[in-house]
């Protein structure tokens, strides 16, 4: 480019383009003089230098636009000569003077003049900050523990699907996968070894690992008990289907609320006597509590230990031997009765209206079978009926004193859910020895309070939490929502030493941001190797997985895919009035007298049941009538009145068959033939729940004096 272009150049440009570019060189320069500096301690000589640059900038900007205007104007007048040179410069001057004098140049003006401002503003609020913090997030550091931060831990953690039959392997339990997709095995020694306690609240996934843990206990061959007070939705269609899979008998269902079609269960008909004593005085609430109701509670107990040799085992007979009906009970224990039994009376008729517990003698389910023979039992309760809860902790008593009389053949897992409802002294007590007598359970509840809050307030709460808590060394934990919980599952699982940052300083710059300096001080601290978040912030199918001599570990669970989901057949409301005989209808009693011939006795005494039909009832009533009116015509006046068939039956004591008394004692009737009449087909029933009749001063009416 030649003198001649540069001068053309020149005054064609510099409206506006040349000015702006000098007004914003000297905006530039005028702010890095007069906006100061931070002043430091220690400089070195760079930062002398650049404090001075910074001083002298707006002097450099004013000599470099005075140079160039000299520039210009000496190569003007070395082209154009001394006065054309004068007169360009007098055009570029005029220029200028339009360029400021058009308002409409002014706010491309002060933009520029603002600009370097606002340059330097976005570098130390915004720019400067970020790129301090990337460069500390990015950094080589000499250790990579962390505190745990629950917004963290929440959003870490995500459920795994997968199918959890895949990983079944002989001679392992299979309880999930960890983080890194790997199984988690316990071998089948160290697991029959350990009962497990498994905790978790509703929908957090517990019974998806009871039914992982079930289903491997009947592919193992295992007896598989699993006692449901819910009821869970899957876990009776997992064990069909797992019965079915691995060739075992499909599962026995025990029914205690009696809605549903199962086997019945007498709760106190087997067992030696001690047990069956055990187990019904902790039903009926008649042990001592320490109160001043023990003196009551004492004199049931005496009468329940006075009639406990007639007693057949079923709740009907034990019913019928607290109104006195049976020949053993002579009238001083009749009167006992009367007087002191209401309330063990009124209990026993309250289990009777439980239509799960009535089964035939010797019908029922049959807990030693069971446990004998390691079949597969699904047993349903209820956390709301009291009596349901009353006669599952009898079955579950039942199942620990049978483990701990006979040797059982086989290993048997027994899985209690809400285990707080049907928790008892017995079963804390005996955890330790049925590992011994080849029993291991699963006691699952949703928090540890809950062992605190047991339903039968007699018990001693917290020396039961102490007694599962210390027996139950496989721990399963699934999202705690109470601190307690939360902090109890962490202690199990162990503290470890990080080392974390203790200080990190920051500086704040002139233009109030703040700058990570890059130091830090860094210490070692002792924490949980399960954190408290990272209990509190469980996913649904994720637990906490502690046993003795392994370290803790996150683990995945997934449900066991079903063919189809069997369910219970429920039982209509009118077939369980029907077997409760809850609606009776009265019959009307036949005056006529009758008399049943040799063959009915001769049937009836080879035949002998423990309850008898009214017709029988009133067979016998009628033979009784007919030869007391043979004798009432001999003996008394004619115009004396003479008892009729409904008296001498409201008269008339309960006679009850027990099965030690068939055939021991007979009934000559009088002015008939010699035959006797078998006492077990007497069954008289008394009106208005009465047991005795007074006759005139308070004379008891017995037998004899028929």
């Amino acid at each position: 480019m030649n003198a001649e272009e540069i001068l053309r150049y020149t005054l064609e440009n510099i409206d506006p383009y040349i000015l702006l570019i000098i007004t914003g060189l000297l905006s530039i320069s005028a702010f890095i003089t007069f906006s100061g500096t931070v002043e430091k301690k220690d400089k070195s000589a760079f930062d002398y230098t650049v404090i001075h640059l910074k001083k002298v900038s707006f002097v450099l900007a004013i000599l470099i636009i005075v140079v160039g205007v000299a520039i210009i104007f000496t190569i003007a007048s070395r082209t154009l000569g001394l006065k054309t040179a004068m007169e360009y410069m007098g055009l570029l001057w005029g220029k200028v003077k339009s360029f400021i004098s058009d308002w409409t140049m002014w706010p491309g003006l002060i933009s520029i003049m603002v600009l370097p401002s606002l340059i330097k503003l976005l570098h130390h609020r915004m720019i400067k900050p970020r790129f301090s913090s990337w460069v500390r997030k990015w950094r080589v550091k000499q250790m990579n523990d962390s505190i745990s931060d629950i917004r963290t831990e929440i959003t870490k953690l995500e459920p795994k699907d997968f199918d959890p039959r895949k990983y079944f392997k002989d001679g392992f339990m299979f309880m999930g996968l960890d983080e890194n997709n790997s199984p988690i095995y316990i071998d089948d020694e160290n697991f029959k070894k350990n009962h497990s306690k498994v905790l978790g609240p509703s929908q957090t996934g517990k019974g998806v690992m009871q039914g992982v843990l079930i289903a491997q206990a009947i592919k193992k061959g295992w007896g598989a008990w699993f006692n449901d007070l819910k009821p869970d939705d899957f876990i009776y269609s997992i064990m069909v289907q797992s019965c079915k899979e691995y060739g075992r008998e499909p599962p026995i269902v025990v029914d205690l609320t009696g809605f549903h079609e199962s086997i019945k269960y007498a709760p106190f008909e087997n067992g030696t006597d001690a047990e069956r004593i055990a187990r019904v005085t902790k039903a009926l609430r008649i042990s001592d509590s320490g109160g001043t109701a023990d003196y009551y509670m004492a004199n049931n107990r005496k009468i329940l230990y006075k009639i406990f040799p007639l007693w057949d085992g079923t709740l009907k007979q034990l019913s019928k031997l607290l109104e006195g009906k049976h020949p053993a009970i002579d009238d001083n224990l009749r009167l006992m009765i009367q007087e002191k039994a209401e309330n063990l009376s009124t209990r026993v008729m309250e289990w009777c209206q439980q239509p799960a517990l009535h089964p035939q003698k010797g019908q029922g389910f049959n807990v030693k079978n069971a446990l004998m023979n390691n079949r597969v039992v699904y047993v349903l309760g209820s956390m709301s009926d009291p009596f349901v809860r009353a006669a599952n902790i009898a079955l579950i008593d039942e199942i620990v004193q049978v483990a701990k009389r006979e040797e059982l053949p086989g290993h048997t897992f027994i899985d209690a859910d809400e285990c707080r409802f049907i928790a008892t002294d017995l079963l804390a007590d005996s955890l330790a020895t049925l590992l011994s007598k080849k029993v291991s359970m699963a006691i699952a509840y949703q928090a540890r309070n809950d062992m605190k809050n047991l339903t039968d307030k007699t018990l001693n709460a917290e020396s039961i939490q102490n007694g599962i808590e210390t027996n139950t060394q496989l721990m399963i934990c699934h999202r705690a929502e109470d601190d307690d919980t939360a902090e109890w599952v962490c202690e199990k699982t162990g503290t470890i030493a990080k080392t974390l940052t203790k200080l990190e300083s920051v500086e704040t710059n002139e233009w109030g941001a703040e700058e990570w300096e890059g130091k830090r001080m860094v210490g070692q601290v002792e924490d949980y190797l399960i954190t408290l978040n990272q209990v509190k912030a469980l996913p649904p199918r994720i637990c906490v997985i502690a046993r003795p001599g392994v370290l803790a570990k996150i683990c995945y669970t997934c449900f066991i895919p079903l063919n189809e989901k069997v369910k219970l057949k429920a039982l209509s409301v009118e077939s369980i009035n029907d077997e409760l005989n809850v609606v009776k209808k009265p019959k009307k009693q036949d005056t006529t007298p009758s008399v049943k011939n040799s063959n009915d006795e001769k049937a009836s005494d080879t035949t002998p049941s423990p309850s008898h039909t009214e017709e029988e009832v009133d067979d016998l009533l009628s033979m009784i009538t007919s030869n007391s009116k043979k004798s009432e015509k001999k003996d008394k006046p004619k115009d004396k009145a003479k008892p009729s068939v409904s008296t001498i039956k409201e008269a008339t004591p309960v006679i009850h068959e027990s099965p030690d008394m068939v055939d021991e004692k007979k009934v000559v009737a009088p002015n008939n033939t010699d035959k006797g009449i078998d006492l077990s087909i007497l069954e008289i029933e008394p009106t208005k729940g009465t047991e005795s009749v007074q006759n005139e001063k308070n004379k008891t009416f017995s037998l004899d004096d028929l």
